[in-house]
């Protein structure tokens, strides 16, 4: 593979304004399975994140638009209802958002649209909190209710909004502060009844917000420090307990009041500038600190004391800490933090010191980068601009298109009217069809054409080389707005999917014009989706998010364009055949082709007479499905669901009959056969336990992928933001147990079989750096590394790693006038470096999982796939059992005989060398030498640009893709960077 590595495309980084996660912190609760962080950013955007146990999966993005930005964020959870069955349902969860404006913004999260406003005659919006929520299991005296919001504002008012009924108005105004020139900075609320609010002009008032929303106490703090301003801003405030409250201010300082009487406990001088955020546990015994500084401190409660000290700190960001959300259960612990890094970085905050800080992409999942491969062109899109390129042999040879440099003079813009962001950008493969953007409320295209050789070109398009000129849309498609675009590979049709995650295909045909530009029929095909379940609750009191699981969020298309998949957030995979004969425009028919699949035009050849003329048939012959004679059907039957959403879907080139590659947020990797709705042959005798267990355990989650596929190979080039991935789809792979036991008989590998140790030796530095002294801590570390699963911020270290070093006790001194006291802080570990109350019960299932579909491959390569698939079972028990397979494999394997599996592993390791079976090339390739990898896309290797500077006796790579990266020192962030790397 020819990777042409460029740093030409100029995508910005937007700093984090806000943090919020949609549950609450409980001291005994466990984390639930629809936990949500909102992260919003300073360009107006919303992003979605899934914790899952420490894998944190961006799955969404409410897109903004221009001047708009997200200074604050709440999550609401509405009570349970009784249903007509008498049973309680879930809440629906809620976003609200506040900006630089006086309007508070719902947010629909199943489309990504704005729900609804409320704004009134009140100042710009500073601060939002939302009322803690009502709960039966605690709170059985007050009335059931809806939480409500206050909004903090400009001109010292403090507005509750009610999130009744579904709805969202203004209740009433708060009394304002003394001083009119205060400002509302920070609010929190203590219980359900209480109202804190942190002012400019060093107080803290406490509100009753019953009945008119008194005034119980005022708190002052005092006078700020010489040579700087009298007045101190209290940037935020928190509750800790019932009684007491913690406070940051501009003075860097971190105070501990009494709320039962007003008066100040402690304060600690913690930063050198302003505290923007504290982040405390649930139990009240620890706080994470940040501001301005950098820091990120943390402070710590003595059990005997009742004194709080500052333990450590650390500089983890490159910026200001703007904000920070905090979630503490039982089964969880962080603390995430953002700010003009744009980067968000995940803290461990109870098991502070035994678990790594995890700092995650700043980049989209979703790449915002497609190509015209035949026209060698790169298009990439932001905010409301689009950049398109076109790969030339000069520009390869210029140092510009790999460093960024001067990258002005050969990129193209387009700027797009009106104020929402652009939401996705496709374009055809070979340009013919054009150019389509999409936006929240619209869709818009542009023709894109290289310039005639022939005809003198202006100095600018010569430099450039496209030509873009604007093409008609018809009003269905100009007037709704869309998630995603797609076109299909031969740029006939156009995958339009709604923010209501509405499926429609759009035909283009070749206009008869001269200029030779393609033409939108204004007669689109609805793609309807099978009946899917949403997912319920495992409580009623974890809420419910609604249509949010079935947003679609992948689609992906067949090389020769005749088939169409797409997925939804709950995991269900939907697939369409396109069938029929297409006729011209005039009304000629066109001649039959046969497809790879066995079919002619989409139509199966051995479909009897009897099924055609089925009702079920007939209603995809309607006109209203039709165009060119040609009509979409659900196929049947369907493909089992994913244990969770994919990250990457795809469609194998050239592959007879269809395949489909899925690829999870847990880094499972299955294959389809669509037309048959069930896992290939492949798929089955390689489940994912038996990929390599870096790829399993990377905490870098895929975004894309590019096929290297043809007759005798099918190579899948996977890539996340730090790593790049190949494995050959062609071949088995390796048991993992086979391996091990295959290491334990012959730890060296000899020097004509290297791939005996592939999966030992190929692994980071800093990874193999790692060592321990002795028998006993080397097996700990090796059963560490063997069961443990990624938890709450960057995974567990080792307990010997623990042992080693400063250690697990930390010790601080305390002068208080002529008197100076010591005390000692401990983290509690178990024997094996876990914390103590910690379950490993997730680790036991996926162990047995691991043993089950080990088992069940070993049968199936060994049987072969005849005997495997020939048993005349009907479709739907085919499927039935894939799901079983992938959701952990858990039904009985009888008959599994153990001389077979012996027998299948003698042939593979034969004394600890792979067998003569096994081919040259290693299974599976990764490198981290590429980073931060905004996208990758192909370019056609076969035009003269590519054929250009090659020599006669070179050999002509099989495929060419372009490498975006987008280093952090690059952006027009404003950070501190003392050196480039």
């Amino acid at each position: 593979m020819d990777i042409h590595r460029c740093r030409f495309v100029p995508y910005p980084a937007s700093p984090i304004n806000a943090l919020a996660f949609s549950h609450q912190s409980s001291v005994k609760g466990r984390s639930p399975k629809n936990l949500r962080l909102a992260l919003g950013r300073a360009n107006g955007d919303i992003e979605l994140w899934d914790p899952k146990n420490g894998a944190w999966v961006q799955e969404l993005v409410l897109k903004g638009g221009k001047g708009r930005s997200i200074e604050g964020l709440v999550w609401t959870h509405d009570v349970e209802d009784e249903g007509w069955n008498g049973k309680k349902e879930a809440g629906r969860l809620r976003l609200f958002s506040i900006g630089y404006s006086n309007a508070v913004t719902e947010w629909d999260i199943s489309t990504g649209m704005p729900l609804r406003n409320c704004s009134g005659n009140y100042g710009e919006i500073w601060c939002i909190a939302a009322q803690p929520r009502w709960d039966e299991r605690q709170d059985k005296q007050s009335s059931k209710q809806n939480q409500l919001l206050a909004v903090g504002c400009a001109d010292g008012s403090i507005v509750l909004h009610s999130t009744g009924d579904g709805d969202l108005t203004y209740l009433r105004t708060l009394q304002r502060p003394s001083n009119l020139r205060a400002r509302i900075l920070s609010l929190t609320f203590n219980g359900r009844d209480a109202l804190i609010a942190g002012c400019s002009d060093s107080t803290i008032w406490i509100y009753d917000i019953r009945g008119m929303g008194r005034v119980k106490n005022t708190m002052s703090l005092g006078a700020g420090p010489k040579g700087r301003s009298n007045d101190i801003l209290v940037w935020t405030v928190k509750t800790i307990g019932q009684n007491h409250l913690v406070s940051g201010d501009s003075n860097g300082e971190v105070r501990f009041w009494d709320l039962r009487t007003a008066t100040q406990l402690q304060r600690l001088k913690c930063h050198a500038a302003d505290i923007h955020e504290i982040a405390p546990s649930a139990d009240g015994l620890s706080l994470l600190s940040a501001g301005a500084d950098r820091k990120l401190c943390k402070l710590q409660c003595s059990n005997e004391s009742r004194r709080w000290h500052k333990v450590s700190h650390q500089r983890i960001h490159h910026s200001e800490v703007k904000a920070m959300g905090v979630f503490d259960t039982k089964s969880i612990s962080v603390v995430v933090s953002g700010g003009g890094d744009s980067v968000p970085i995940v803290t461990p905050l109870r098991r502070f010191g035994a678990e790594n800080q995890r700092s995650l992409s700043n980049l989209p999942t979703v790449p915002p980068l497609v190509s015209a491969s035949k026209e060698r062109i790169i298009v990439s899109w932001w905010d409301r601009e689009i950049s398109l390129c076109r790969v030339t042999a000069d520009m390869l040879k210029q140092k510009s298109f790999h460093d960024g440099s001067n990258n002005k003079n050969s990129m193209d813009r387009i700027l797009i009217q009106g104020e929402e962001a652009i939401t996705s950008v496709s374009i055809s493969p070979d340009g013919r069809s054009g150019l389509v953007v999409a936006t929240s409320v619209g869709c818009k295209a542009f023709s894109v054409k290289r310039p005639k050789q022939s005809l003198p070109a202006p100095p600018a398009s010569t430099k450039k080389g496209i030509k873009i000129r604007k093409m008609e849309v018809p009003q269905s498609l100009s007037r709704c707005g869309a998630r995603h675009l797609q076109f299909s590979p031969d740029g006939r049709w156009l995958l339009v999917v709604r923010p209501d995650s509405q499926l429609l295909l759009y035909r283009f045909v070749l206009a008869g014009n001269s200029e030779g530009q393609s033409e939108i029929l204004d007669n689109p095909i609805e793609l309807h989706r099978g009946e899917h379940p949403l997912p319920t609750p495992p409580s009623p009191f974890e809420g419910t998010m609604g249509e949010y699981w079935k947003s679609v969020c992948r689609v992906a298309w067949s090389s020769d364009s005749r088939v169409l998949a797409c997925s939804d957030l709950s995991g269900h995979l939907d697939a369409w055949i396109l069938q029929g004969k297409e006729r011209c425009p005039e009304g000629q028919d066109v001649e039959a082709k046969p497809s790879m699949n066995g079919t002619i035009n989409g139509t199966r050849k051995d479909v009897d007479d009897e099924s055609q003329s089925s009702g079920e048939e007939d209603s995809f012959l309607d006109d209203s499905h039709e165009v060119l004679g040609q009509f979409w059907s659900l196929s049947k039957p369907g493909l089992p669901k994913l244990s969770t959403f994919p990250l990457v879907l795809s469609f194998c080139p050239g592959s007879t009959p269809h395949r489909l590659v899925a690829i999870t947020s847990l880094h499972e990797v299955y294959e389809f056969e669509v037309l048959r709705g069930s896992l290939s042959d492949w798929s089955r005798r390689n489940p994912p336990s038996h990929f390599p267990t870096e790829f399993l355990k990377d905490r870098d989650r895929v975004m894309g992928c590019i096929w290297d596929a043809n007759n005798s190979k099918k190579r899948m080039w996977i890539y996340s933001t730090t790593a790049l991935w190949m494995f050959d789809l062609s071949r088995d792979f390796p048991n993992p147990d086979c391996a091990v036991k295959a290491r334990s008989q012959a730890p060296v590998a000899s020097q004509e079989h290297p791939e005996a140790s592939i999966v030992s030796t190929r692994k980071r530095k800093h990874d193999d750096e790692m060592s321990c002294q002795g028998a006993e801590d080397q097996q700990t570390v090796d059963t560490w590394a063997r069961s443990m699963l990624l938890r709450s911020a960057g995974g567990r270290l080792a307990a010997p790693l623990i042992r080693h070093g400063l250690g697990n006790d930390i010790k601080t001194t305390t002068t208080d006038k002529m008197q100076e006291s010591s005390e000692m802080y401990k983290i509690d570990l178990d024997e094996d470096g876990s914390f103590e109350g910690f379950s490993d019960g997730e680790d036991e299932v996926a162990s047995r999982s691991h043993d089950v579909s080990s088992a069940l491959a070993e049968y199936r390569r060994v049987r072969g796939a005849k005997e495997v698939r020939g048993d005349g079972r009907p479709d739907t028990a085919r499927k039935a059992s894939d799901e079983e397979d992938m959701s952990g494999g858990q039904r009985r394997m009888e008959g599994i005989d153990e001389d077979i599996q012996d027998r299948e592993r003698q042939l593979r390791f034969a004394d600890g060398k792979p067998s003569r079976a096994s081919e040259k090339h290693a299974h599976f390739w990764r490198t981290y030498k590429y980073r931060p990898i905004l996208g990758i896309v192909p370019l056609d290797k076969t035009g003269d640009e590519a054929m250009a500077g090659i020599e006669d006796d070179e050999v002509l790579p099989d495929i060419e893709v372009a490498l975006v990266e987008r280093p952090l020192w690059e952006t027009d962030l404003d950070l501190p960077w003392e050196s480039h790397p």
